[in-house]
């Protein structure tokens, strides 16, 4: 009783989350014909369907959303009422809930009428978000909490939404970083009673820690475009480097679409490719290099400082030449040729190539906070892993593929394999430029083809290991320390 009389709002929250969705679907969900009467749509605007702004924030679309917002229920509502008090956490859940989903149907309605593309990809989409008003009430109680407290919760809830709106770009996404903008607001009326600008000045350790964590949040990003039904984000195009394979091939004409490929190209991939894991694994080794550099910066390493920029530069450059260089060489993607639906698409194009980038810069403009340099034994062992792993990888590939050329359809030359090699290290379908296209017809050419690439950077990311785990590195000054 006494934690009922303490977090009544919390409770009373997950009871009635729990209640709606086992009356209107707790497995899949309302239905569609609930989902309009109760949603948020650009309909919404027109019929002036003006009870959405409150009922959406309280239906889930499917049991697995169920489960994580009472979660966030119970961990930031009851956070945000033993911190604030029911009433402000009331206050916070409802005007920053109806606030946000108010303000960005507007944004929606305006950007269909003036024609910007997001807002016509998405007007027909139905919202149901009972995580925007959450995610308020948490920011809004950030105002509570101390300096190092208040810039950590607002760095991560921010830095999350963020990422969902740059790469899943639903209007859910839009209305959650309204919502914990305000938030913001409203709880800097709460504590102080207006807004001030603080000046934060981090110590080491805490820009270790927040540079970390928004680096871990970014790195996930692309994971969305696994999950994702949709993309509508600024860096949607990115889920090429995920959703591997989805342009269309250079020789059958199948059509693919990155945002819902159909079926036979999905069939056709698989006949033509026979990818399978290798591909995967391939796709997912910047994310767990991230992962590992992400570790490295919160023990302050310099190494870790080097591989989270070179990850993000990398995925900026290969933007940049496969949505820019290939177009101008005539050779463009089935994303670049959206551009000639909408200018504005080709903005889009140039911030998956920009945005990557300045991450990058931004995080090598840190590194004075991560002194832990690797002792020069261990910087040497990691090149001489690298150098060997590389020619072994090139010369195998090229050396065995030219011995079973006969198992490649048609058969290949030397000139072929070469041609090709890039496409081995990097995302297949990655690279468009090259016209050949041949397919192997053994399993055992196909474990060549297929696995040198992930193999290669699998040897990579472990010799990585030692420069962040490194526990005789040197602090920045002594000598003997490599800058690495």
């Amino acid at each position: 009783m006494t934690r009922v009389r303490r977090f009544p709002f919390t409770i009373s929250l997950v009871f009635v989350l729990w209640i709606v969705a086992a009356a209107t679907g707790i497995i899949s969900g309302p239905s569609s014909s609930v989902r309009n009467v109760v949603g948020l749509d650009f309909a919404t605007v027109v019929h002036r369907d003006w009870w959405s702004l409150i009922t959406a924030e309280f239906f889930v679309d499917n049991l697995a959303q169920l489960v994580i917002l009472v979660c966030v229920a119970v961990l930031g509502v009851g956070f945000a009422e033993r911190t604030m008090g029911s009433r402000r956490t009331i206050t916070a859940f409802l005007v920053t809930g109806i606030s946000a989903s108010a303000i960005g149907l507007a944004t929606l309605a305006l950007g269909v009428f003036v024609g910007e593309y997001w807002a016509g990809s998405v007007r027909s989409l139905v919202t149901v978000d009972a995580l925007s008003p959450m995610l308020g009430a948490v920011a809004a109680a950030s105002a509570y909490t101390t300096v190092l407290w208040r810039r950590r919760i607002r760095t991560v809830v921010v830095s999350f939404v963020l990422v969902f709106l740059l790469y899943s770009g639903h209007p859910s996404d839009l209305f959650r970083l309204l919502a914990v903008l305000l938030g913001i607001l409203l709880g800097a009326f709460f504590a102080r009673g207006g807004v001030r600008i603080e000046r934060w000045r981090s110590s080491h350790h805490e820009t270790r820690v927040l540079l970390s964590t928004v680096a871990l949040i970014f790195a996930l990003g692309p994971v969305l475009t696994l999950i994702e039904r949709g993309r509508f984000g600024l860096l949607s195009p990115l889920g090429v480097f995920i959703a591997d394979g989805l342009p269309s091939s250079r020789t059958g004409g199948v059509p693919c679409s990155v945002s819902s490929p159909t079926q036979s190209c999905i069939d056709h991939l698989a006949v033509q490719s026979a990818q399978g894991t290798p591909a995967i694994v391939l796709a997912l080794i910047p994310l767990a290099m991230v992962l590992v550099g992400a570790y490295g910066l919160v023990r302050g390493r310099r190494a870790a400082v080097y591989l989270v920029a070179f990850v993000a530069a990398a995925d900026g450059l290969l933007a940049a030449f496969y949505f820019g260089l290939l177009p101008v060489i005539g050779t463009p993607s089935l994303i670049v040729v959206r551009v000639g639906q909408s200018p504005e698409f080709a903005l889009w194009l140039v911030a998956n190539a920009a945005l990557p980038i300045v991450f990058a810069g931004v995080v090598l403009s840190q590194r004075r906070h991560f002194s832990a340099r690797a002792q020069p034994r261990v910087v040497r062992r990691f090149g001489y892993t690298v150098l060997l792993a590389s020619l072994t990888a090139v010369g195998g590939y090229l050396l065995v593929g030219w011995m079973m050329r006969d198992q490649f359809r048609p058969t290949v030359g030397i000139a072929d394999l070469i041609a090709e090699l890039p496409e081995r290290f990097i995302p297949v379908s990655f690279l468009a430029a090259d016209s050949r296209d041949f397919a192997s017809a053994s399993f055992a050419v196909r474990l060549l083809y297929y696995g040198v690439g992930p193999l290669f950077r699998l040897v990579v990311l472990v010799a990585r290991f030692p420069l962040i785990r490194d526990t005789n590195s040197s602090r920045a000054g002594v000598a003997g320390a490599v800058e690495f």
